[in-house]
């Protein structure tokens, strides 16, 4: 090794509890680092079994990492459950400027992968996220964007993409349906957070223990701008219009956007007629069931309030309440 510093470890962990709520059953890690002033060298490898936090549950994990000065590979595979289960692996090719990543698996045994890589370039003070294409389950979506410390901004274009992706990231969700359309948002840099929604979900159901929901289209569109959230909503199902709703919030001055939202000046409008069922059961909540035909015609508005959140605690305005219809 001449001259040069050599850090070696070789750890092993059996029911450690990493933080509050990780634990793992068991994990291997050894790593050799050759701190050489051409350039630091890197290689590492780490594997386990029954790493969990929450609903999330990692079965089997592991990784290896081959660096020279800031360039290399990294190979990495886990497989677990989060409310549906998932076998992914990736691999990454890595330079002092660039991320380019590989992967692809499967997500409730239905194949997901990343059909151009994913590829990271360094921009100023961030990365770059340029255009990419996933692929999931007959489903397509278009990925871009730029993050920084500070800010993120993202771009999505979705066609035919199935909900129960979201299940990664929200364990249990259990929404099925695909959806179509674009999405992109914006935040920090010293200026208030936009965004731009316009999409449209075919099928939308929520499936429970015991019940599903049946399936409704909805679609959806939305703008937030620095002063103000509007959105729209129009849902249908069996051929026929059931539902529209509309929404406007007027946002304050606020350190954020959810303070900002919590003590917006709000109107909106909600208009269903259709079965109780498609409405009620796409709130997953199954101690008691709603069915038969309903009707609901509701307009609520309110001020923004001096105070943080009187707007959503103390609302003002006017609601014509729920009519049920005459029997047939």
């Amino acid at each position: 090794m001449g001259e040069h510093q050599r850090i070696e470890a070789h750890l092993d962990a059996t029911a450690a509890r990493l933080s509050d709520a990780v634990v793992l059953r068991r994990g291997h890690l050894d790593a050799v680092a050759l701190l050489d002033p051409a350039g630091t060298s890197i290689e590492a490898s780490v594997n386990g079994a029954g790493l969990r936090r929450g609903a999330l549950v990692i079965g089997r994990f592991a990784a290896r990492a081959s660096l020279r000065g800031g360039t290399g590979t990294i190979t990495a595979s886990i497989a677990g459950s989060s409310g549906r289960a998932f076998d992914i692996q990736s691999l990454i090719r890595v330079t002092p400027d660039n991320y380019t990543v590989t992967a692809q698996g499967t997500l409730d045994r239905r194949p997901l992968k990343l059909v151009t890589p994913a590829v990271f370039t360094r921009d100023g003070d961030g990365w770059r996220l340029a255009a990419t294409d996933l692929t999931f389950s007959g489903g397509d979506a278009k990925l871009s964007g730029r993050f920084t410390g500070k800010s993120s901004a993202i771009d999505a274009t979705l066609a035919r993409m199935p909900l129960s992706i979201l299940d990664i990231g929200y364990p249990g969700l259990g929404l099925g349906g695909n959806a179509s359309g674009t999405l992109s948002y914006a935040q920090g840099g010293g200026a208030a957070p936009t965004g731009k929604i316009d999409m449209t979900v075919r099928g939308l159901t929520r499936s429970g223990l015991i019940l599903s929901s049946r399936p409704v289209d909805v679609g959806i569109a939305g703008v937030l701008s620095p002063d103000r959230i509007a959105a729209r909503a129009v849902a249908a199902t069996g051929g026929k219009t059931v539902g529209r709703a509309q929404m406007l919030l007027t946002l304050p001055a606020g350190p954020d956007l959810t303070t900002r939202v919590s003590n917006a000046g709000a109107f909106a409008q909600l208009r269903y007629d259709g079965p109780a069922d498609t409405i009620w059961r796409l709130t997953g909540v199954e101690l008691f069931d709603l069915t038969g035909p309903v009707a609901i015609a509701r307009m609520w508005a309110a001020r923004s309030p001096t105070r943080r959140s009187a707007a959503l605690s103390r609302p003002r305005g006017r609601a014509s309440k729920a009519r049920r219809p005459a029997p047939s």
